[in-house]
C-alpha cells in the first residue's frame, strides 16, 4: 500500500491518526472528548480553518480509495491475463504505467488514474479478450 502520509492536510493529523490506530476503545473515547474540546476553545477561523483541513483530507481520501478499489475489482485476472500486452497493445505504455493506474500510485504527491477515456479503452480491451476466451472456449469445446 502507497503511503496515505499524503492523504493527511497536515503532519499533526497523519500522527494522530497513526496514535489513534493503536488505541482500544476506551482511549479512543478520551481521545474524542479531548479533541472535541480543543475545537471549542478555538477561534472561529481556527474551526474553519480545521474543518476545511478535514474536509480536504476526506476528499483526498475518497480519491484514493476509489482508485484502489479498482484494482479488487478486478479480482484475479491480473494474475491470469498479461497486462503487459494489454498496456502496449492498447495504450502503447508499459505495464508499470498501466499497473500505477490500476493501483493509484502516488506520483509526485498525488496518485495517477486514468482518465474516462483511457477506462473505456481498457473496457473495450476486456470485452475484446473475452471474446476471444469465449472463442477459444467453443472450439476446445468441439474438439472434444
Amino acid at each position: 500500500m502507497e503511503d496515505i502520509r499524503n492523504l493527511f492536510p497536515t503532519e499533526e493529523m497523519y500522527n494522530e491518526f497513526l496514535l489513534f490506530q493503536q488505541m482500544n476503545d476506551e482511549e479512543r473515547k478520551n481521545f474524542a472528548n479531548k479533541n472535541s474540546i480543543r475545537f471549542n476553545s478555538l477561534s472561529k477561523e481556527e474551526q474553519k480553518k480545521e474543518l476545511a483541513d478535514i474536509k480536504s483530507g476526506i476528499e483526498k481520501t475518497v480519491e484514493f480509495t476509489d482508485e484502489i478499489i479498482l484494482i479488487e475489482k478486478l479480482g484475479h485476472l491480473p494474475e491470469y491475463v498479461s497486462f503487459s500486452k494489454i498496456a502496449k497493445k492498447y495504450f502503447g505504455k508499459t505495464s508499470g504505467w498501466l499497473y500505477h493506474r490500476l493501483k493509484g500510485t502516488l506520483i509526485n504527491g498525488k496518485p495517477v488514474k486514468f482518465t474516462d477515456e483511457q477506462k473505456n479503452k481498457l473496457a473495450d480491451a476486456f470485452e475484446e479478450l473475452s471474446k476471444e476466451f469465449n472463442k477459444a472456449s467453443a472450439i476446445l469445446r468441439s474438439v472434444s
